[in-house]
């Protein structure tokens, strides 16, 4: 049984959405590692180093689950573009069944119902939930998230949109999960 596992968002996070070259020599990554493709439409900017990373992580043990608005899109499309190893088969949060969940302030964010059905119907250690939204979508103070942080079960990563995960990212998730 897996203890530890990580939700990861693509928009924000993998794909880096750069104002200018310099956002991707300023993310912490070598210049050479970065690359781009269109991947069903869409340009995607990602770094080789974040995917070498989450694939060792995963190599020890780690389960991913996807949590983005690409739904079955990432594991078909992304995962292979990016060289995800099994990614096509990690587990996807299908937003369709948290239609309805508003994306307005005041309401809780969909993305956030359904990290917490996750998390309560398949329980693991610790969890990492990556999303570049947290604050804005107001998911840190929930308050079942807040304690859940505030307990060491769940580690909140909150890359800055237009670098994606920096190295410094990737240390407190394996910090965390003790990879």
């Amino acid at each position: 049984m897996t203890t530890k596992r990580i939700h990861l968002d693509i928009d924000g996070c993998l794909n880096a959405w750069p104002g200018s070259k310099k956002d991707l020599r300023n993310a912490g990554w070598p210049t050479d590692s970065w690359q781009f493709q269109v991947v069903f439409g869409y340009g995607i900017n990602w770094s080789t180093e974040v995917i070498r990373e989450f694939n060792e992580i995963q190599a020890a043990g780690v389960d991913f689950q996807w949590l983005t608005t690409w739904c079955e899109l990432a594991p078909e499309h992304i995962a292979p573009a990016l060289q995800l190893d099994g990614a096509s088969e990690w587990r996807v949060t299908d937003d369709s069944k948290f239609e309805g969940m508003s994306h307005r302030h005041g309401d809780v964010w969909w993305k956030t119902t359904a990290f917490l059905a996750e998390f309560f119907a398949n329980p693991v250690e610790k969890m990492v939930w990556v999303d570049d939204d947290h604050t804005v979508r107001g998911s840190r103070s929930t308050p079942t998230v807040a304690r859940l942080v505030e307990e060491g079960s769940l580690l909140i990563i909150e890359p800055q949109t237009h670098f994606g995960l920096t190295p410094a990212d990737i240390t407190e998730i394996r910090d965390f999960l003790e990879v």
